[in-house]
């Protein structure tokens, strides 16, 4: 399958679907984002000192929760979406998070920061959504500190039983036609959600991309029957070779 993930594709999608992306999230997952948000704050911790930088940001939930978990340190928040940092500057404002939390336009592929800058780099549930995903991940780890920890939050696919039967019908079917329906926006955006999700790597595949990006210790933590799954791993120090990826559940 192949998906269009030009940036001018992806740049309308979400400035189409800003201002309802955040109720939608919500809608969709039956609630359950707050959950998994909770749960990727909690167990992606930094290491070291050092900021904290949140790519694909959107309207920074994350970017807002880590200021808010981690109140000594910087956050740093991007998204290649105008709309959507517009959104996420309401919420920081909102939240009083102003003099902690910075957004900014940019692209993932060329993330305008120092090498060796942060203690922990997220990005949630938008590496797949980047032209090259690749190429997005080695950014991450260019400007993470040694040691430090890059956090990958996605969608996957449950693979067996009744569940997965289910689960996959509406991930293909339902979701995106209710939310075209909410979001107004047709089927364009939530076609691309099943579409994009179905391409990117998951499991074994995921950890290997990580550890040939130069992580090691990669963890995994599938969540909610394993609809989303949280992977973590930590830049490797000059001199350390690494070790083999361990799996978790949750």
């Amino acid at each position: 399958m192949t998906v269009d993930k030009s940036p001018e594709r992806i740049q309308k999608i979400f400035n189409t679907i800003a201002k309802k992306y955040d109720f939608l999230n919500h809608l969709l997952s039956l609630g359950m984002d707050r959950c998994w948000r909770r749960q990727t704050v909690r167990r992606a911790t930094p290491k070291g000192d050092g900021p904290i930088l949140d790519v694909c940001t959107g309207t920074a939930d994350f970017a807002a929760a880590y200021a808010k978990r981690y109140p000594e340190r910087q956050i740093f928040g991007l998204d290649f979406s105008s709309e959507m940092i517009a959104v996420g500057r309401q919420r920081i404002k909102r939240t009083k998070l102003e003099s902690q939390v910075t957004l900014m336009e940019g692209d993932a592929l060329r993330l305008p920061f120092e090498t060796d800058m942060f203690a922990l780099v997220s990005v949630s549930y938008g590496i797949r959504n980047t032209s090259d995903p690749v190429q997005a991940l080695a950014e991450m780890v260019r400007v993470c500190k040694p040691g430090g920890v890059v956090a990958i939050l996605e969608f996957s696919m449950p693979e067996h039983g009744i569940f997965a039967f289910f689960y996959r019908f509406y991930f293909r079917h339902i979701l995106p036609r209710v939310g075209a329906f909410f979001s107004g926006e047709r089927l364009g955006a939530y076609r691309h959600l099943h579409e994009s999700v179905q391409t990117f790597p998951q499991g074994p595949k995921l950890v290997q991309m990580m550890e040939n990006s130069g992580l090691k210790n990669i963890q995994q933590f599938p969540m909610t029957f394993g609809t989303v799954t949280l992977s973590t791993g930590e830049k490797v120090e000059n001199g350390d070779s690494g070790e083999k990826p361990e799996r978790s559940s949750s």
